[in-house]
């Protein structure tokens, strides 16, 4: 019996595709009303025996955003129009504890931190991750952060520019701790993170802190997270969700900064959010966020998530 080759035998196992809208107020120096708009798709292609291929395709014009401005208020006569891009587009090969990725990788493994980089963004290079039987996980990254508002994959040229060195740890369920050592232009740069949850139905609280070794300028960012289903056992629950942040961000912290938020503040700030469902049956939600600071911002709208997992 004539066979194939197990890379020659791939299939789409999943996708996954997020619609967006939101109105997004700022009322500071060059103030804007508009009404934004994102796209974002994930496909994941089975090449068997641990290989997979997975994209990313998303919306938005800078590393650090996925938003595309439909329309402004303040200047009504102006119309854009939505530019989507390749941004991902990578193999993965999984075996025993570890994993490996090759090609424009997410910028982040897993869990987006308030100190990570940008999880729409990406980076052209490669990662190892390696899980010790013991809980502990190493990681490391090497590759390029170029041509930041260039989204697409084919067009930015490809220069090794960034490392990055992780280790992390849930030490128990109560208490987790990230470290992590970063390059980017040259720059060096530290980031710790410790978790604390104290049991089941309390929220998470989140101490993180990065520091440019150049300068010695730091940001430091202190989280509570609360998922309401935690109130509810045995009955249907309420799918809301609160995030509450105090920030503190140096002015000189550094290119690597700000490249973790879409809306990047320096100086002090506090940030609230908000999520919950609209309509169940079709993965419908809505969320808001205040950041009240020097210049305050208000953001609010509905996200309809679509996912499909092919057997």
């Amino acid at each position: 019996m004539l066979g194939c080759h197990p890379l020659m035998a791939q299939k789409l196992t999943n996708t996954r595709t997020v619609v967006e809208t939101r109105y997004d107020m700022l009322e500071y120096g060059d103030a804007y009303y508009r009404v934004q708009a994102a796209f974002r798709n994930w496909m994941t292609i089975d090449l068997g025996e641990g290989f997979t291929i997975k994209s990313h395709i998303s919306s938005g014009e800078r590393f650090q955003s996925r938003w595309s401005t439909a329309t402004d208020f303040k200047k009504p006569a102006e119309r854009r129009f939505m530019t989507i891009s390749i941004r991902q587009l990578y193999l993965e090969y999984e075996f025993k504890n570890s994993r490996f990725q090759l090609g424009t990788i997410p910028p982040v493994k897993n869990i987006v931190s308030s100190t990570s980089l940008e999880s729409s963004g990406w980076v052209d290079g490669v990662r190892f991750v390696q899980e010790t039987k013991n809980g502990w996980e190493f990681e490391f990254v090497a590759g390029g952060l170029n041509e930041l508002n260039q989204p697409n994959m084919f067009v930015r040229p490809k220069k090794l520019n960034f490392v990055e060195l992780e280790v992390n740890k849930a030490l128990n369920d109560t208490w987790g701790i990230d470290f992590k050592s970063e390059i980017l232009d040259q720059s060096p740069y530290i980031t710790t993170e410790v978790r604390y949850k104290p049991d089941s139905k309390a929220p998470q609280f989140t101490a993180e802190y990065l520091r440019n070794l150049d300068n010695a300028s730091q940001s430091i960012h202190l989280a509570a997270l609360y998922d309401f289903n935690q109130l509810f056992e045995n009955r249907k629950n309420s799918g809301l969700k609160a995030f509450v942040m105090f920030s503190s961000i140096d002015e000189d912290i550094g290119l690597r900064g700000t490249l973790s938020d879409d809306f990047y503040a320096l100086g002090s700030s506090l940030k609230i959010e908000l999520e919950g469902p609209l309509k169940r049956d079709i993965h419908m939600s809505w969320f808001a966020r205040q950041v009240f600071m020097e210049q305050s911002r208000t953001t609010a709208g509905i996200r309809l998530d679509l996912r499909t997992k092919i057997n």
